[in-house]
């Protein structure tokens, strides 16, 4: 990970090739490697054949979904803008979302960006409001959680509430900041960025972002270009700028 993190892919995947010759049904491998591919490529391509080996070895996409630590084979399809695909994932499969150390993002907030994504703003209001009152609720018992905190302003900046939604995302890395914690605090920040650009502060967003490139953290350069959440960002002349500083 120290590799991944200081974006040395090569080397990070040279190791885990060298892990998969004596775990070669470990879980984690494809899951870690399909982030890695996405990290250095900017595309799907390479990570859907990381996929499909993983199948022919008997792991199936279902359960690198729910156990995901990095990127849920589902995403690949966001990152590739088939939305309906998603949504029609997420109705039957009964995935319950990114729930893990790293994240909270229960189903339901993903079901809001993706019909947000396709134009469907009754829905995508009705799934933001639901994830709003599920974590405001779960807050209530763990009000330190940075996690909840945001994925709240996720929700809120969803909704149209702007105030709520950088309160939240702000509250979030204040709980988790990347000098108490470099690895869980750059998550903090992502989702701060996100934030930013759902309430359409870009200018807020683009500086989150240069945190997370200057200092180590599972996001890249091609990464940033290839998520379509980031699309409001790439005419922006400070985008550019930073994606150009920050591509070596």
């Amino acid at each position: 990970e120290c590799y991944f993190l200081s974006r040395e892919y090569e080397l990070a995947l040279n190791l885990s090739n060298k892990i998969e010759q004596l775990t070669p049904e470990n879980l984690t491998l494809p899951d870690y490697r399909i982030h890695i591919f996405l990290m250095r490529d900017g595309n799907t391509i390479i990570a859907r054949r990381e996929l499909e080996k993983a199948i022919r070895i008997g792991i199936t996409e279902s359960e690198l979904n729910n156990q995901s630590f990095w990127t849920p084979p589902l995403m690949l399809d966001f990152f590739d803008e088939k939305y309906h695909e998603v949504l029609d994932y997420i109705s039957k499969s009964g995935w319950k979302g990114i729930m893990n150390p790293w994240a909270y993002q229960p189903a339901s907030l993903h079901q809001a960006i993706l019909y947000d994504c396709v134009g469907n703003r009754e829905y995508a209001r009705l799934y933001f409001d639901s994830t709003r009152n599920m974590l405001d609720s779960m807050l209530h018992e763990y009000p330190e959680e940075a996690r909840l905190h945001s994925s709240l302003g996720l929700a809120y900046a969803g909704s149209g509430d702007k105030v709520n939604a950088i309160r939240e995302g702000r509250k979030a890395v204040e709980l988790m900041p990347i000098y108490k914690d470099a690895f869980f605090g750059t998550m903090r920040i992502w989702e701060l960025a996100w934030i930013y650009v759902m309430v359409e502060e870009y200018g807020q967003a683009l500086e989150q972002l240069e945190i997370l490139l200057s200092h180590p953290s599972p996001f890249s350069v091609p990464y940033l270009l290839m998520d379509p959440r980031w699309k409001p960002l790439r005419n922006h002349s400070e985008f550019i700028r930073i994606t150009e500083k920050y591509s070596h």
